[in-house]
């Protein structure tokens, strides 16, 4: 056992938040470890396809990190090094006039939001961007030609090894087994590998943080759900687009599970395919026999010639969400020195945004206008 050590700043999991958050914390000159359950890009962070969305962006505060963001992949490699960026595009095929309807409106949305590149495109404009695609599938397309993809783990790794080369410490495989409460605060995590003393915490825990607010004495409503995806063998180039179903914005939110198909091809020809969503308990991460199945016989709906594609690997990932849909950002009352970084949609492109603010709080004691109504005050209830 480690003997007692203090830092001025825990941030209590591993994925592209928490590492955004060691880095830019670092960066700041704070005094940072960093407590990771497993491995750091084992949750979420490691089961999505690295969208770099900005078409579905729900408010304005991810809007405008998603927009700096796309502005700032190239000085971001430079400091990090290759993350195998691509500004592909992003495409969402339309398959009815329902699903038009409703790509309409959140066109107008983001126009709302200040995304002024996006609309919708003939079934014949479609096919021209992305010649794999079904004439008889689609009847237009949602087309957003600012929206990209890295590597996931690329950009999570790197973020790391930036935090440690500024003094951060990563610790994996350190679970929080418990929480000291004292007058109010949080006076100590409890480690299977020693007891870490903070004057901030950062709970970046993505799935877990429910788990890990309900140590600290406050009941946060953050939920989770199972996402399901694949990836192919290395093939020729096939697609060229980052491809997101116009079937899922249609669905009932009250469907056992959701299926669509959201694809895009790697730098290194492996083709990524998911999406099959649903609400597991005991936090399981197995893939169900019907949500591949029902993933590929999508995507062969709408790329008839991916239809030979041999899978080499299946996976399951458990991501974050609160029933209003928006994210929860912020310090809580008590215990006064916990701040909850989590639940944003596609954290992948906003992570170094998210990690920024953090350090913007660290520096100044204050949180951002635009990011107040996503405090974690705003439904909190303490228990103890």
């Amino acid at each position: 056992m480690e003997n007692i050590q203090k830092y001025d700043v825990a941030i209590v999991g591993g994925g592209v938040v928490g590492a955004a958050a060691a880095w830019k914390l670092s960066a700041a000159g704070a005094k940072v470890v960093l407590l990771e359950k497993g491995d750091i890009c084992s949750g979420a962070s490691a089961a999505n396809p690295g969208f770099c969305v900005l078409s579905y962006r729900e408010n304005a505060l991810a809007m405008r990190l998603a927009l700096l963001q796309q502005a700032s992949w190239e000085k971001l490699e430079k400091e990090l090094g290759d993350l195998e960026y691509s500004p592909c595009g992003g495409m969402m095929p339309l398959s009815s006039e329902e699903q038009e309807a409703a790509l309409s409106g959140l066109c107008r949305h983001a126009h709302g939001l200040g995304l002024k590149d996006i609309g919708i495109v003939t079934a014949k404009e479609a096919i021209a961007l992305e010649p794999a695609l079904s004439p008889k599938a689609i009847i237009g397309a949602c087309w957003c030609p600012g929206e990209g993809r890295v590597n996931p783990f690329k950009l999570n790794l790197a973020m790391i090894r930036r935090a440690k080369d500024l003094g951060a410490r990563v610790l994996t495989h350190t679970p929080v087994t418990g929480v000291e409460l004292s007058g109010g605060r949080i006076g100590a995590l409890y480690t299977p590998k020693g007891e870490f003393r903070a004057d901030l915490i950062v709970c970046a825990a993505g799935a877990w943080a429910r788990e890990f607010t309900r140590m600290a004495g406050a009941e946060v409503p953050i939920r989770y759900e199972r996402g399901e995806a694949m990836v192919s063998m290395q093939v020729a180039p096939r697609i060229t687009r980052m491809i997101t179903d116009g079937a899922l914005f249609v669905k009932s939110a009250a469907a056992p599970m959701v299926v669509g198909a959201c694809m895009a091809q790697s730098a290194s020809g492996n083709i990524v395919l998911a999406q099959a969503t649903t609400r597991p308990g005991n936090y399981d991460k197995t893939n169900t026999y019907e949500g591949p199945r029902a993933v590929a016989k999508r995507v062969v709906e709408l790329f008839p010639s991916l239809g030979d594609l041999e899978i080499i690997r299946m996976w399951a990932g458990l991501v974050s969400y609160v029933d209003d849909g928006r994210p929860v950002f912020g310090p809580m009352d008590s215990p006064e020195n916990l701040f909850i970084a989590n639940s944003f949609h596609s954290a992948i492109a906003l992570s170094p945004g998210i990690g920024e603010m953090l350090a913007d709080f660290y520096r100044t004691g204050r949180v951002a206008e635009e990011a107040k109504p996503y405090s974690p005050m705003r439904f909190v209830k303490v228990v103890c």
